[in-house]
């Protein structure tokens, strides 16, 4: 509940509040996710890093290009692993000695000792001047108290891709959402779907099988895409495209570069490239989406901070008074 003064109010709240879940377990140690990455890892190997350490806390790391780095929590480390400085979302980012060009990154993935975790957490709780964040306030204070390593993700990456450089992505904005999901329609993607010795394990859906329906003999263009389940695609053509379950296209429609999440019903004549379109939505006959950015805007779709990316969701297309007016 949103208007509840006990809702999140940082990630260390987060973790604090959801606690209680785990109370009927029994268990030594804890280890925490971020939600918006992609990645294959065994956290195995980090556990037992952190077991063999004997700290508090070890952080996940991987090298991230410097320019990059003001959106990450940034640290250096010893031979040991030891953390000897971390500073969350610098504006001018320290870099590695071994890589001048790149700075070393928390992944926002932590194995705690659970003793330690409930202790801070719930100190953590008490205080008035806090973010109750991880990067901001329990971070800093595990390095004062000489308690916090770090974990090089290549040491438990299971994720390679086609030149064998480990494979991570943020998917935090809407750029790298897209650009993670057109990274699967490569040739050799970056991150394998079909490596069954290493399989990633999802929610499925009980879906039909999907249908293609051509009755136009000039119109049977379907190439480098990944089509979910239970989609009927009638006459339309489809590049290099994501479609999630239930999608629905319609003739003479062309798709290029399009991430469709499920449930979508997509019009006649409609043109989508270097898109998202949200769950739930229904496009009109005819509209077309990434093609004109400028347009985009005015209909009030949000467009990425690259500006290479249009975001459509269902109260977007709700707000417009004539869907199908050119003119908009």
């Amino acid at each position: 509940n949103v208007e509840n003064d006990q809702w999140f109010q940082g990630t260390a709240d987060a973790v604090r509040q959801s606690m209680r879940h785990m109370d009927k377990y029994d268990y030594d140690y804890v280890l925490i996710l971020s939600g918006d990455q992609l990645y294959q890892m065994d956290f195995r190997e980090m556990v037992e890093f952190h077991k063999k350490n004997g700290g508090d806390i070890t952080i996940a790391t991987i090298p991230v290009n410097a320019k990059d780095a003001t959106g990450f929590g940034i640290l250096k480390s010893d031979d040991l692993g030891k953390i000897q400085a971390f500073v969350e979302k610098p504006q001018d980012p320290p870099t590695m000695r071994e890589k001048p060009d790149h700075s070393l990154a928390s992944m926002g993935i932590y194995v705690f000792d659970a003793d330690y975790l409930y202790q801070v957490l719930e100190e953590e709780v008490k205080k008035d001047e806090t973010d109750h964040d991880f990067g901001k306030n329990i971070m800093p204070r595990a390095l004062d108290e000489g308690v916090l390593y770090a974990h090089p993700f290549e040491k438990s990456c299971m994720g390679r891709n086609a030149e064998g450089s480990i494979y991570w992505r943020d998917v935090g904005t809407l750029d790298s959402y897209w650009g993670a999901h057109m990274d699967l329609v490569t040739e050799h993607p970056q991150l394998n779907l079909f490596d069954y010795d290493w399989a990633i394990h999802g929610l499925p859906t009980q879906s039909m099988p999907t249908k293609f329906f051509y009755k136009d003999p000039d119109c049977r263009t379907l190439d480098n895409s990944l089509i979910g389940g239970g989609c009927v695609i009638t006459d339309a053509e489809i590049s290099n495209s994501v479609l999630f379950d239930r999608v629905k296209v319609d003739e003479k429609s062309v798709l290029h570069q399009a991430v469709v999440l499920p449930n979508v019903k997509v019009g006649k004549n409609c043109r989508l490239q270097d898109c998202i379109i949200e769950r739930q939505c229904v496009i009109p006959d005819g509209m077309e989406i990434g093609v004109n950015k400028e347009a985009d805007k005015a209909r009030g779709f949000r467009i990425s901070s690259s500006g290479k990316v249009t975001l459509v969701t269902p109260d977007m297309l709700a707000a417009l008074k004539s869907p199908q007016d050119p003119s908009i």
